[in-house]
């Protein structure tokens, strides 16, 4: 082998070795499962979603109040660094927006922070409510005139 090559060799050799420790040293001290028990001993619930994204494990629950829970948990200490409570759950949400319009529910979801709440009104017209699933507060209402109406005949 010849100088060239061998100093070549010595060098891949070098960096390679230098390179693997740094990559190892990425390693979570907490696994998943950790993460999803911790977070559980935080705020018990039906685990929705967890991730692992940028040193934190994001971990979603649903408890038995309905309320959603957006935890994030420090990936080399395991301590909880964030939590995001939802303030109402999905049944308080519906209670709010039948109150504020009254008539039949025809869809309800949480989306993005907040409950959007399709009501159909006697009427026949449809009401779109979003309720911020922090504080309640209805933040929109859009209504639609003859949405729906079972007494028209389709002939």
């Amino acid at each position: 082998m010849d100088r060239k090559t061998f100093l070549m060799a010595t060098i891949i050799t070098v960096l390679t070795l230098s390179v693997v420790p740094a990559f190892a040293a990425k390693k979570s001290a907490i696994t998943l499962e950790e993460a999803v028990k911790i977070a559980r001993e935080h705020a018990p619930g039906e685990l929705i979603k967890v991730e692992r994204e940028r040193g934190l494990y994001e971990v979603k629950l649903l408890t038995q109040e309905g309320k959603r829970v957006e935890l994030y948990i420090d990936a080399e200490t395991g301590k909880v660094v964030h939590d995001k409570a939802k303030g109402i759950s999905f049944d308080e949400a519906v209670a709010t927006a039948k109150k504020a319009t009254p008539g039949e529910v025809i869809k309800a979801e949480y989306e993005r922070g907040r409950y959007e709440i399709k009501i159909r009104q006697d009427d026949g017209s449809l009401t779109e409510l979003y309720i911020d699933a922090s504080t309640g507060e209805i933040t929109k209402s859009e209504q639609t005139r003859d949405y729906y109406n079972d007494d028209e005949d389709d002939d």
